[in-house]
């Protein structure tokens, strides 16, 4: 298990820094993209909101100036005190009067004028001069407020009959008698000429919310408005027939994008919530800030939106920069992970040659002389016992001088690959010890333990069959095996041990060799 482990510490680390360093890195970029389109929105705001103080300014100073005129007023006067029959004339007399102002309005943009009656009747519509008369009050909430407050009202409406539009609605007032209100409506189309004016790099769609045009909704759609592809409850101006959308059309960008937007579920979560937002998009190779920009009624509730696509190649920018320090931080871990592996395998190297024998494979004296020390304090501390078998080749000063040196090589491998298969515990180890004998360490081991261990060596090595012709024990391959046990203490040192071990090793080649002493 601790092979496994330190096999595949190094590519775990490298894996686990490559996260790391990516999640780093795609955390910094959506810092960046977020304070990008941040810039984005905030700047949809400002030129929304200086766009309506210009008009309000405007609208202020023609109430104030040309409303509130004598004449104007004469005839307010007299159209609230004239019966239907006569109001006609008055229409006209006001038409005339105020036609080069209201010719100056819709070159401003203001192509929406109305008066209406103290009753909400409506007196006069510029841009319709021969429709007049209905009651607007009803499903005019700007025009409610404005009677019922005695002040003047500003906000985005969407009337039953008539487009969307921001709408200034102003009481006249005079010496405490209401004489009816004026209204200034602008439409969208002016908004999408100033926005473009001051955020040049966008492209602008007014979307409305269908509830917002209640049961006259059906009867609109298709007249004036069409289904957006953001969704069947999001609708825009009619590309031919609006009067909004008369002077421009929905761009190929955006109606490119619009489907990608239509399954953005966190886009919608934010429209749910009335909340402005900004989001990131890459589409084609191209960066895009998608603004929603939420417009509110007087009650403060969103019944429309102006999208706001701009091609942002920073985006791109950021995006391949963050791609190229991956790739080059990548590029740097695997390198520094690749130099640590080939450190790690010269000092495994380097261990080997110094605690394993190069002839046999198996652990040499140093690393026996290590173990056994580590092992005799560990047991003084548990107090268990600890034993050690000294294991020697017999007569094999003989073998050499008959099959060669490299035969006796062969031999003694072939012996350490015996020992070392038979001892099945971790914790036990098979070291040559020098020349033609081995040594086994075997941890938590009583007498009876190791005398079977032992046993089973010899026995193993008999059943190897290897011959050896000149043995003065048998013609095969044989060994003699001392026993040392100990349950060691603080008053002896490790050698204690080897020492007993060599005595009973010494006192199996005295009996006859090829047997076990202990």
């Amino acid at each position: 298990m601790q092979q496994l482990t330190a096999r595949w510490s190094l590519p775990l680390i490298t894996l686990f820094c490559l996260l790391i360093i990516g999640a780093y890195l795609y955390q910094r970029y959506q810092y960046e993209s977020v304070l990008l389109v941040q810039q984005h929105g905030i700047a949809l705001d400002v030129a929304y909101r200086a766009t309506l103080d210009k008009y309000h300014n405007d609208v202020s100073t023609r109430y104030y100036h040309q409303i509130l005129d004598p004449g104007v007023l004469t005839l307010l006067r007299e159209a609230a005190d004239t019966s239907p029959d006569g109001l006609p004339r008055i229409r006209g007399r006001l038409f005339r009067l105020l036609y080069a102002d209201y010719q100056k309005m819709v070159s401003n943009g203001l192509s929406h004028f109305y008066f209406y009656l103290p009753d909400g009747s409506t007196l006069l519509r510029f841009h319709a001069p021969a429709q007049a008369g209905e009651n607007a009050r009803e499903h005019h909430p700007l025009l409610q407020a404005a009677h019922a407050s005695g002040e003047a009202q500003r906000g985005f409406a969407v009337g039953t009959n008539s487009s969307p539009a921001f709408r200034y609605v102003f009481p006249i007032i005079e010496q405490g008698h209401y004489y009816g209100s004026v209204e200034f409506a602008m439409p969208f189309e002016r908004i999408h000429d100033n926005l473009i004016h001051l955020v040049p790099d966008g492209d602008y769609t007014m979307l409305i919310n269908r509830n917002a045009l209640g049961e006259s909704g059906d009867a609109l759609l298709g007249e004036k408005f069409i289904r957006s592809a953001l969704g069947s409850q999001w609708l825009c101006e009619h590309p031919t027939l609006s009067r909004i959308t008369r002077n421009f059309g929905q761009s190929e960008t955006s109606t490119r994008l619009m489907p990608i937007l239509a399954d953005n579920q966190a886009l919608f979560q934010q429209m749910a919530r009335g909340k402005s937002t900004s989001i990131p998009l890459i589409d084609k190779g191209k960066g895009y800030v998608i603004s929603l920009y939420g417009i509110q009624t007087r009650e403060h509730e969103t019944i429309a939106w102006i999208l706001g696509i701009s091609e942002t190649p920073l985006l791109i920018s950021m995006r391949n920069n963050m791609l190229l320090s991956g790739m080059v931080t990548t590029l740097l871990v695997l390198l520094l992970s690749l130099s640590s592996w080939v450190i790690l395998q010269q000092r495994n190297r380097l261990h080997a040659l110094s605690h394993i024998d190069g002839l046999t494979g198996i652990a040499n004296r140093r690393s026996f002389d290590l173990t056994l020390t580590k092992e005799w304090q560990r047991a003084c501390r548990t107090r268990e016992p600890l034993a050690l078998l000294l294991i020697d080749i017999d007569f094999f000063k003989q073998y050499n001088d008959q099959y060669g040196h490299q035969a006796g090589d062969r031999c003694l491998r072939l012996v350490a690959r015996t020992i070392q298969e038979n001892l099945t515990r971790a914790g036990d180890l098979a070291a040559r010890y020098g020349g033609e004998e081995f040594a086994c360490i075997l941890p938590n081991t009583g007498r009876q333990g190791a005398v079977a261990i032992a046993e089973r060596l010899r026995e193993q090595i008999r059943h190897l069959q290897h011959p050896h012709a000149t043995s003065e024990v048998a013609e095969i391959l044989t060994v003699s095996i001392g026993i040392a046990v100990q349950v060691p203490d603080s008053t002896l040192r490790a050698s204690h041990l080897v020492r007993q071990a060599d005595e009973q090793l010494y006192a199996a080649k005295e009996i006859g060799r090829d047997c076990v002493a202990h």
